[in-house]
């Protein structure tokens, strides 16, 4: 039996309950409470998109399985602090797409608690689990490009300090190739494709999360 399968028995298990959000979908909520780590997790499930919901649970999985194994290596090494992970699942569904967006909240210890930006993307009419460069039809270094004159745009909107300015540019321009190399939140939403940066992602965390946003190319 797999580690995936195991999770997901154990998922059932564990879960409170599973609420029925709507006709669409419903969320299984669980709670995971083992020494050095404290877990909550939201799992959505389309009803008539079984594939799909099983990618989702499989990617979610792998990212909790990643920290619960570094969350108990801590904990053997220092019995400290309980590190926590806990995910909140928001949909942003159209007609067409389904949308899945998850909110990662994870403390490692004093000063590192993050948040981070999960997202799934599904084209109902076509069968297809979507990435960026499908909605867009860019390739990576001109996401990228555009990205940057986005972003800079919203810096000089919120920022006055012209040295502090160029700091932020000079972030957003060696964390922005790696962030779409590796991996970009985005949904499909009214024809426009929306990419989403967490709180302390391009800019310090006292800015809140950044949205920008591309014509749709599907």
């Amino acid at each position: 039996m797999n580690k995936t399968l195991i999770f997901c028995i154990f998922l059932f298990i564990t879960s409170l309950c599973i609420c029925s959000c709507n006709s669409d979908f419903d969320i299984i909520y669980s709670n995971i409470n083992i020494p050095g780590l404290d877990a909550s997790l939201q799992i959505p499930v389309y009803n008539k998109y079984n594939e799909f919901s099983e990618y989702v649970n499989n990617q979610l999985t792998k990212d909790f399985e990643k920290y619960k194994g570094y969350a108990l290596t801590e904990w053997e090494l220092y019995q400290e602090d309980t590190l926590t992970y806990r995910t909140v699942f928001k949909d942003l569904s159209t007609a067409r797409y389904i949308n899945v967006f998850i909110s990662k909240f994870i403390y490692c210890g004093p000063e590192m608690e993050d948040e981070y930006y999960i997202t799934f993307s599904y084209d109902k009419k076509n069968k297809k689990i979507l990435d960026i460069t499908d909605c867009t039809k860019m390739d990576t270094e001109t996401l990228s490009l555009c990205c940057k004159d986005k972003l800079k745009k919203n810096i000089t909107k919120i920022v006055r300090d012209k040295e502090y300015v160029e700091f932020l540019n000079s972030c957003v321009e060696s964390k922005l190739t790696t962030q779409i190399k590796n991996y970009l939140a985005f949904s499909i939403q009214n024809k426009k494709v929306k990419i989403y940066f967490a709180p302390g992602d391009i800019f310090p965390k006292k800015y809140g999360g950044q949205i920008v946003e591309f014509k749709q190319s599907l």
